[in-house]
């Protein structure tokens, strides 16, 4: 410790200055990599959790206008309502369809969790269930029998919808766990 003791006050300056200047850069260098991290986790938030979070809601919002336009149909052959509209609510029903598809697949092509996948793969067998169940009671409404579309329509169709929406619910809870994580992470 003498040595520093008998430097010059030059030196003494050049070695503080200098020593405060190591500290700034380790400093400055934690602070990137830091700032690094946090960086790549919105990264993976944004482009893995929003877009999930995104395309579920689409996928169930969709579901819903499809299982809405089904039993317009319904109602409205009941009512022997103008062609047009029953032809309408059906170009609607395809529409819907093809975006809850559409968007689901997109969704699965997002990274997912263990339970995620599960719910996905039951999604999937589900949907396509109350999709050829709404198919049949459609088929059997178009031949004019509209009980027997009604009672299709409460036997299968119904029970296949709640079904698509409780792996739903599953997996948006999955996808609000996973960014409620990341928040904490972040």
């Amino acid at each position: 410790m003498s040595w520093l003791i008998n430097l010059k006050l030059k030196s003494k300056l050049l070695l503080a200055f200098s020593l405060c200047a190591l500290v700034t850069v380790a400093v400055g260098v934690l602070g990137q990599a830091g700032v690094s991290r946090l960086y790549d986790l919105f990264q993976n938030t944004v482009s893995d959790n929003m877009m999930s979070i995104t395309k579920v809601d689409s996928v169930k919002a969709n579901v819903i206008a499809t299982n809405r336009d089904f039993f317009k149909i319904i109602g409205l052959s009941a009512l022997k309502a103008n062609p047009e509209d029953i032809s309408s609510a059906l170009q609607s029903f395809k529409k819907n369809q093809a975006q809850a598809e559409t968007d689901f697949r997109y969704y699965r092509s997002t990274p997912l969790e263990a339970d995620e996948k599960a719910a996905g793969d039951d999604f999937e067998r589900d949907w396509a269930a109350y999709i050829n169940a709404a198919q049949n009671a459609l088929a059997v409404l178009q031949s004019g029998d509209i009980e027997q579309a009604g009672k299709l329509a409460a036997s299968s169709v119904t029970p296949s919808y709640r079904k698509t929406m409780g792996e739903l619910k599953i997996i948006i809870e999955s996808n609000e766990r996973q960014a409620a994580e990341a928040t904490q992470a972040g």
